[in-house]
Formats: structure tokens, C-alpha cells, sequence
């Protein structure tokens, strides 16, 4: 992919925003790591269209204004450092998918570039069936025109509309940033079985606020503790409600959204990390519990077991099925002698496959080889 004697030029264009907070970390480690790199020099452009998740839903002029903006602010940073490839993220939904192949177009016969899609969710989720068939023939076709797709593991491409899997595919794992604490621990008093997302109905934080209430009344020695700024369905207040109405005061808590160190020091102080999300494709949070050696909870969706969790580092249940959840999670409990060698079996995977450093070697070798 690389010409003689030229450094290769890519530029990297996504939305580097909390609102896309999984999506935007990879972005922001792509883009730091590769200021290490020889041969190959990396620009950003950083598109934010809006600066919540309702907005970023909806239509508006001013969202118009900046794709176009947008638009003219990637051609000219192509045009002025004679770009070889351009990074696009994109998404599958009608309305950001129609936003999103107009750089596409964009990039491939005005830029002249070749052209990635790095795709972090799954879209085998949605039901293209239903979709208008010139949307389906479009987008078939838009894709067509891409160099390659990049998936966060072969399970989810394999499963991908057979229209995406006619562009070449490759697998690029996600990673996070080692924060240096990986440990074992069994502190004294309660088991603390933590939650750490978004607090959107699909991520599951209803189905175990509901397994919590159970299971703190049949024991006094578990605490739950949610951690995540609003997502979409639920309004601040009504989520405080819910919280203090419950009869278990500080065993059942959400702490809001958290950041930096505050993140840090909530995967520390968990024993459990339970994620009973609805549908995800290569979630960071999961990663980001096995860094600090964490046993985890979690749905059988996209990737997780297939290329992340192993039966070696955690337990398995249905996605929205809170008797599933309750079930697993009554498991788990019952064989704490165990998590300290699953913590340690994550944390061990999750230095081999997963650092931000295995992240930025793969994505290194994609754009200098092609793989």
C-alpha cells in the first residue's frame, strides 16, 4: 500500500465526541499512537455534529451546515497534504449512513484516496429487510466503493449482510489504556457488584437494578453500584427516583457519570463487573473491567463471547431477561473462590490482546500493508 520512498499520509475522520464515548476513545488512541509511527503520519478531523444524544438523532440545519463544512474541511486537508488514505467511521442507520456516504464519495473520486470503514457497531442488528429497497441498492452500492471495512472481530463480520462482506474485510480488535491496576483483591465487608455504562434501557441497567432488589434482600452482604451518565429513554430525575425509592439505601446506588480517575477507582473498588447490555458489537467497558482484573457478568451479544470473555473469565445470560440475569449472577456469587484466578485470567488476556499498544501495532500494520 505504501509508495517507495514516500511517508504515507492518512487521514482520520470521525466524531471524537463523549456522546460516541466508546467510538471517540478509539479515535483519540488511534490518533495518539500514531504519533509514534515511521514512514506513516496521521491527521484528524474531528466531525462533531451535535453535543447530545437526542440532537445527534435529529435532523437539523445546522447539523447541514457542518457535514457541508465538514466536507470542504476534508477535501482541502486531503488536497493539502496529498492524503493516501481516508479513515472514515461510519454508521447504518438511514439518516447518518446517507451523511456518511457523502464523504465516502467524497474521499474516493474527488481525494483520489483509498478509502477504510471502521465500523464499531454491529449492523448485523439491523433489519435491512425493512429498509426502502433504493436505500438497500445504495448503500450496497456506496459500500462497493470502499477499499476495505474494519470490523473489531471476525465473529461479527462473519455475520454481517452478505452486501457489506463484498468489500475485503479486516479485523481490528479494540484496545484501552492500561491504567497500571491490575490487582487482586477481596477487600473486607460487602461484595460490591458494579455496573459501568451508559444508563440506556439497551445496555440492561434496568434488568439488574431489578436482580439487585433481589438479591439484597436475600443478602445483606452484596452492594450494587451503577456508574453512567443518562443514555436515551430515561430522564435524570426519573432515574433518581427510582434509585432513592428503593428500601436498600446505599447498597443499591448510582454514582452519575464518571471520568478519569473516578472511573479508575470504581473498577478498583468492584469485586464484579456486570454488563447485561441488549446488543453491543466489541464493548470497551468489558475491556476496560478486564485491565483491572475484574470476574464478569454478561449477555451473550456481538463479540463478547466469542473474542473476549471466555468461559475461563466470566459468566454468561440473556440479553433483557432478568430471570437469566438473576440466575447467572446467584452463580457467580456462589463461586467467589474463584474470581481471583478469573481476574487474573482477564487481566492476562487483556495485556496480550487488547492494550491500547496491541491496538495501535494492528491498526500500524492495516494502513502500512494492508492487513
Amino acid at each position: 500500500m505504501m509508495r517507495m520512498n514516500k511517508e504515507l499520509r492518512v487521514l482520520l475522520v470521525g466524531q471524537n465526541s463523549p456522546i460516541l464515548h466508546g467510538q471517540s476513545i478509539q479515535y483519540a488512541a488511534l490518533l495518539g499512537g500514531s504519533q509514534s509511527w515511521s514512514g506513516i503520519h496521521v491527521e484528524a478531523l474531528n466531525t462533531v455534529y451535535a453535543e447530545s444524544r437526542d440532537a445527534l438523532s435529529s435532523f437539523s440545519l445546522r447539523k447541514l451546515f457542518r457535514m457541508v463544512a465538514y466536507a470542504g474541511r476534508m477535501y482541502w486537508k486531503a488536497h493539502r497534504q496529498k492524503t493516501d488514505i481516508i479513515v472514515l467511521s461510519l454508521a447504518f442507520h438511514k439518516g447518518p449512513f446517507l451523511k456518511d456516504s457523502l464523504f465516502i464519495l467524497l474521499a474516493k473520486y474527488v481525494c483520489r484516496a483509498q478509502v477504510i470503514g471502521w465500523i464499531h457497531m454491529d449492523p448485523n442488528r439491523l433489519d435491512w429487510d425493512r429498509q426502502p429497497r433504493w436505500f438497500q441498492k445504495y448503500a450496497s452500492w456506496v459500500v462497493s466503493k470502499m477499499d476495505r471495512l474494519v470490523s473489531c472481530a471476525p465473529s461479527l463480520s462473519a455475520n454481517w449482510p452478505e452486501w457489506l462482506l463484498r468489500t475485503a474485510v479486516v479485523s481490528v480488535p479494540n484496545g484501552v489504556k492500561d491504567e497500571g491496576v491490575g490487582f487482586s483483591r477481596k477487600r473486607e465487608g460487602s461484595c460490591r457488584v458494579g455496573y459501568l455504562s451508559s444508563m440506556d434501557p439497551e445496555k440492561g441497567w434496568r434488568e439488574l437494578f431489578a436482580a439487585a432488589l433481589k438479591m439484597c434482600d436475600q443478602d445483606s452482604d452484596i452492594e450494587f453500584h451503577f456508574y453512567g451518565g443518562l443514555g436515551s429513554g430515561d430522564s435524570q430525575k426519573a432515574i433518581e427516583k427510582q434509585f432513592a425509592d428503593q428500601p436498600f439505601g446505599k447498597r443499591i446506588v448510582w454514582h452519575g457519570a464518571t471520568w478519569g480517575e473516578n472511573k479508575s477507582r470504581a473498577y478498583q473498588e468492584m469485586d464484579l463487573y456486570c454488563f447485561p447490555s441488549h446488543t453491543e458489537a466489541f464493548p470497551l467497558s468489558v475491556l476496560e473491567a478486564m485491565s483491572f482484573s475484574l470476574p464478569i457478568v454478561s449477555t451473550d451479544v456481538g463479540a463478547i463471547k466469542d473474542a473476549m470473555v471466555s468461559d475461563q473469565g466470566g459468566w454468561y445470560c440473556k440479553p433483557g431477561d432478568e430471570e437469566s440475569l438473576l440466575l447467572v449472577l446467584s452463580q457467580a456469587l456462589e463461586s467467589q473462590n474463584q474470581w481471583l484466578k478469573m481476574g487474573e485470567y482477564n487481566r492476562k488476556r487483556y495485556l496480550e490482546d487488547f492494550s491500547s499498544e496491541v491496538f495501535v501495532e494492528c491498526w500500524h500494520d492495516l494502513l502500512l500493508h494492508g492487513e
